[in-house]
């Protein structure tokens, strides 16, 4: 059974709904431009509307359970109950977590590694088994995220690695090797699965890793 690893960094707001239905709008504030022109006695402010957008989420429900028959429950030599609890507990997290997942793995800014410095297939179906993750393809995609802004977790981004591609990376040495969680994090922080940190990103080692 693998531990439940994606749900653990998702952003939960618990709130109640204003009011009854089936999806939540979120209303985004949008920035305004920049006041860079400066202003004397005789120039004032020029008032501007302020502009939003919205984001809409429809609420789903999931769920799983078993069968039971009497004739089970006095003949077994288990309590069928407990086991029954158990699978469908375990089989409800996995459900939330595989949710979370099928979130990030259908994003389309993906960038893919060609086991060298400076190259990039122009496909997936281009890549070869000498196309492992290197710390170049760490730093690029670092980079791209900083250039556009996007917030972290305490100074890091997050990266979930297969146990087969965070092999790969664990190759590579010197500065350009991972650094053991511990030495820049308290051991309550770290999260679950977290091997190590590089180039501004924490790694999460899953087997649940999407594969292709």
């Amino acid at each position: 059974r693998p531990e439940l690893y994606f749900d653990q960094v998702a952003d939960i707001k618990p709130t109640n709904q204003s009011m009854a239905g089936s999806s939540v709008v979120f209303n985004i504030q949008n920035d305004m431009a920049l006041a860079t022109t400066s202003l004397n006695e005789s120039t004032d402010i020029t008032p501007v509307a302020l502009t939003a957008s919205q984001v809409t989420l429809t609420l789903n429900e999931y769920g799983n359970g078993t069968i039971t028959t009497a004739a089970v429950r006095g003949q077994s030599f288990v309590s069928i109950d407990e086991i029954q609890a158990n699978t469908v507990g375990y089989n409800a997290g996995r459900s939330l977590d595989e949710l979370a997942k099928i979130q990030l793995q259908a994003g389309t800014n993906v960038n893919y590694s060609a086991g060298a410095t400076g190259v990039t297939p122009g496909a997936r179906n281009q890549i070869t088994p000498s196309d492992t993750l290197r710390a170049y393809d760490v730093r690029y995609n670092v980079a791209a995220l900083k250039r556009n802004n996007v917030p972290g977790y305490g100074g890091y981004y997050l990266a979930f690695i297969h146990p087969d591609v965070s092999f790969d990376l664990w190759q590579e040495s010197g500065n350009q090797a991972l650094i053991a969680p511990h030495i820049y994090s308290a051991p309550e922080e770290v999260f679950r699965g977290e091997i190590g940190a590089f180039a501004g990103a924490r790694f999460i080692e899953t087997p649940t890793a999407p594969l292709f």
